[in-house]
């Protein structure tokens, strides 16, 4: 048999120099790519706190009526959207997206909250009149919100309508409508001008109730 000659040996080598070389750099590589995947993993950046915010915050104090000579008033639950049926704050953007807030969310039920907060608000106004959120044969308003958000625009709207029932008899449909600008950033400022919308409509219906 013909022996190798030099020239073989020579490229012999310097092929399994490389495959050596190749895998070594395979390996090393791969290594690097495993820490990389490893580093990345326990530096993820970590998700912020959800804010929570009270939507009736800052109830007034009034003083305990009795025998007052207009009766009961009844303020029923408040009818929501299903989009406002939910924990997270909402926002409009353009012309007809609802947007909610991944980290921002009301501290507890929001038809729950407007309702106290008109109670407080009717309890205030009227003097000769207990407000309460239940009752037997007295008069009962039922209250439909249909479009309550800021906007990305700069303002905030409260719509909807109400009813005032007597015993058995339906009242008349009222529809409402207010809007506001917004007077700073963030959802902290939103939420203080939707509960001031909340009062406008209060103040709306005390008008009608005295007319």
């Amino acid at each position: 048999m013909r022996k190798p000659t030099l020239e073989a040996k020579t490229y012999q080598h310097c092929a399994l120099n490389g495959t050596a070389w190749f895998t070594g750099l395979f390996l090393k590589t791969s290594v690097c790519a495993v820490v990389l995947m490893l580093s990345a993993c326990t530096t993820s950046v970590q998700a912020p706190d959800t804010t929570y915010y009270l939507f009736d915050s800052n109830p007034v104090s009034y003083p305990q009526k009795v025998n007052t000579s207009n009766g009961l008033l009844m303020i029923d639950v408040v009818a929501l959207p299903d989009y406002l049926k939910t924990n997270q704050l909402v926002m409009k953007e353009g012309e007809n997206r609802i947007v909610k807030a991944n980290y921002h969310s009301w501290a507890d039920d929001l038809d729950e909250s407007i309702q106290r907060a008109i109670i407080n608000d009717l309890n205030v106004a009227l003097s000769e009149t207990s407000v309460v959120d239940f009752c037997n044969s007295c008069q009962k308003v039922r209250i439909t919100v249909e479009h309550f958000y800021p906007t990305q625009a700069g303002d905030v709207l409260l719509s909807g309508y109400y009813q005032i029932d007597h015993a058995q008899n339906e009242g008349q449909v009222r529809y409402f409508h207010f809007t506001s600008e917004l007077k700073g950033d963030g959802y902290a400022s939103a939420v203080t001008q939707m509960r001031s919308l909340v009062a406008d409509f209060s103040a709306s219906l005390v008008a009608y109730l005295n007319r």
